[in-house]
């Protein structure tokens, strides 16, 4: 499995089961651990309870709402609670899932996807701390997650000749087919777009399937419900439509194992009746084998399309976790207030048979492609070098996504542990995600002061905010904040040095992050403080001054994330909580397979591997004979060993 460079956050489980029983459906909602809350007795599901909902349908939240009232009061109210709380407290995130029989085909009409809790004011699909999915357990092998890039997807789109025999509006495919394109232009690296030749019948989109290999199959089809059987409107050879039912529709996929995901769209034209078709064939595609599906509940108007199919693949090319995808996708059409009232958010409906979700492994990063060319120079080696990371990496993202409160990570240890080879790895992964960030480097030769610490690293925002449109200073223009500081701190022999100038510059610096566009992530970064041992009060400032000034609640600093690296650690203080320290000692001890790794990172041969590990065996050896059994080897002992080999080997 490749490595996950940017990793999803760690999710606590909660199933929601509902079975029939006498008199209407019992739910069961079951938690982490097997403990289970469920129903003191049956939920009737009549026509008068169809109709209430009916009655709500344009009131999204007030019907989610009431499925939150009608199938999850009592015991099974309990548990969701609890595992809302427990994956907050956790600071996970949390994966229901949805268990409804595929018979059960009233409860499937439901939009369990407008799902709402008041109490919590959670639209529980919509949420970027919750995926929401509808879940079946069927016993059949899921296979393992696919690895390779880019993902292959097949679009069909059908467009039969007599559609008005069927009172269907026409539409236009070339229309759909450039909705499609500009939706998957960002993802263009990781997703690779075909679309089907010629008409949309069975034969032909089978042997495309055969012939391409494709992951996903994405169908815009008309479809409708006939004796509570759903049917695709599908073509002949001669462009005329075919009704395709769900029993023929999901032979099409015998024996293509390739095929992870099938995603089902309404045209754009076509009526909300029209897409229950979908609603139905969902569970009878996972019911025969296909891991997921996506359906859409009802039309989807253009511009909502073009967002959800735009994030849903750009999460899911990236990550590969299908739940988590659809509800990135779904959050991104609830922040629009419009299609919040609409319910848009709503539409997507998906029904799986992975318990995690994982359709594909993570897209390997390649962070080097994405650096601009007067950076890369100065990050190659980082990319080479950053080992035995993982944990620090991954705070750090943490961090950035606002997982965590605290807003510092300060990581300290001795020489050659690594430190500076995070700070650099966080400083790549932000030109990556496209994220400001300044530094201050303390080895840099400079007549470092309160001033130029703090100039240094507005220097290093304003090369990646941009500033107002008319020119005119504003909260995104940092032009105005070099300004501000500029003046209250003077520049050379001029600039103030007694104790309320320091502070009013400070605060000055702080209140113009602050007055950043707070949905934007910034990232500040201060290495090498241990050469600031002769500069005691500047030791003194950055830790009583600018890094307190993190944990005041009031500056509203959580966009911004400050990483800084020192030998010694942090001062006394017996109320850390506001940051997090990284001790670079212990490391976790670097393994025989860690040490081929990083080999094969610096250009090592695969047919190499046999005699790396017998390097590594001896020098393991000889390093614990030498120094102790508790003296980890460093990931700088490890580069000097690779650089020694390479100039041995590969003359």
């Amino acid at each position: 499995m490749p490595d996950k460079d940017l990793n999803l956050p760690e999710y606590d489980e909660c199933k929601i089961e509902l079975r029939g029983a006498e008199g209407g459906y019992v739910t069961t909602v079951t938690l982490s651990r097997e403990r289970s809350f469920a129903s003191d007795q049956p939920i009737p599901v009549d026509l008068d309870t169809l109709n209430q909902f009916m009655g709500m349908s344009s009131d999204p939240l007030g019907y989610g709402q009431l499925l939150y009232d009608t199938f999850l009061a009592g015991r099974p109210r309990e548990g969701l609670t609890a595992a809302l709380s427990e994956a907050q407290s956790g600071k996970r995130h949390l994966r229901i899932q949805l268990d409804i029989p595929p018979d059960a085909k009233t409860l499937h009409t439901l939009t369990w996807e407008w799902l709402y809790s008041p109490a919590t004011d959670a639209a529980f699909a919509a949420s970027p701390e919750v995926s929401l999915s509808r879940f079946m357990r069927i016993d059949k092998p899921l296979g393992e997650p696919v690895e390779t890039r880019p993902l292959k997807i097949l679009v069909v789109i059908s467009n039969p000749a007599n559609l008005s025999d069927y009172n269907l509006p026409a539409l236009d495919p070339n229309v759909e087919r450039q909705n499609i394109e500009a939706a998957l232009i960002k993802v263009q690296s990781q997703v690779k777009c075909e679309f089907l030749e010629g008409y949309a019948t069975l034969g032909n989109i089978r042997n495309q399937l055969e012939q391409g290999q494709f992951h996903v199959l994405h169908v815009l089809s008309h479809g409708y419900m006939k004796q509570q059987k759903g049917y695709l409107l599908l073509q002949d050879q001669d462009g005329r439509g075919v009704p395709v039912d769900e029993n023929i529709f999901d032979d099409l996929f015998l024996g293509q194992h390739n095929i992870r995901l099938v995603v089902l769209a309404a045209c754009l034209s076509a009526a909300r009746s029209q897409t229950n078709a979908f609603v139905g064939l969902g569970p009878r595609l996972v019911e025969k084998g296909i891991p997921a599906v996506v359906a859409m509940q009802r039309r989807v108007e253009v511009s909502a399309a073009q967002l959800f199919t735009e994030h849903f693949y750009q999460h899911l090319s990236q990550y590969g976790v299908v739940d988590a995808a659809v509800n990135e996708a779904r959050y991104r059409l609830y922040l629009d207030p419009a299609r919040r009232a609409s319910g848009d958010w709503g539409i997507p409906v998906l029904f799986m048979r992975t318990d995690k979700g994982e359709l594909f492994y993570p897209a390997p990063v390649d962070v080097a492609a994405r650096i601009p060319p007067s950076y890369r120079d100065r990050f190659e080696w980082v990319l080479r070098e950053f080992v035995n990371r993982e944990d620090h990496r991954l705070m750090f993202q943490r961090m950035i996504r606002r997982d965590e409160e605290e807003r510092i990570l300060f990581s300290h240890g001795l020489s050659g542990m690594g430190k500076t080879t995070l700070l650099k790895w966080c400083e790549a992964w932000c030109l990556q995600e496209g994220l400001p960030w300044g530094e201050v480097d303390f080895l840099e030769t400079k007549p470092w002061d309160y001033a130029l610490v703090l100039s240094a690293l507005a220097d290093g925002l304003a090369a990646w905010l941009p500033t107002s449109q008319d020119g005119a200073p504003g909260a995104d223009s940092f032009a105005e904040f070099k300004t501000l500081v500029t003046q209250t701190a003077g520049s050379g022999d001029k600039r103030a040095t007694d104790p309320n100038a320091r502070l009013t510059v400070t605060l000055t610096f702080l209140r113009a992050l602050a007055g950043l566009p707070s949905d934007r992530p910034i990232a500040l970064f201060i290495d090498a403080m241990h050469a600031l041992d002769k500069a005691p009060d500047l030791r003194e400032w950055l830790w009583g001054e600018l890094f307190a000034s993190f944990q005041n609640k009031t500056l509203a600093l959580g966009h911004v994330t400050l990483v800084a690296a020192d030998r010694q650690g942090p001062p006394p203080d017996p109320d850390h909580r506001w940051y997090h320290t990284l001790s670079a000692m212990p490391l976790k001890p670097l393994t025989r397979e860690d040490f081929i790794q990083y080999a094969r990172r610096r250009g090592f041969r695969k047919e190499e591997e046999d005699e790396l590990g017998r390097y590594y065996d001896a020098m393991a050896a000889m390093h614990e004979e030498m120094s102790g059994a508790d003296n980890p080897i460093t990931p700088r002992i490890l580069s000097g060993t690779l650089d020694r080999l390479a100039r041995q080997w590969h003359k």
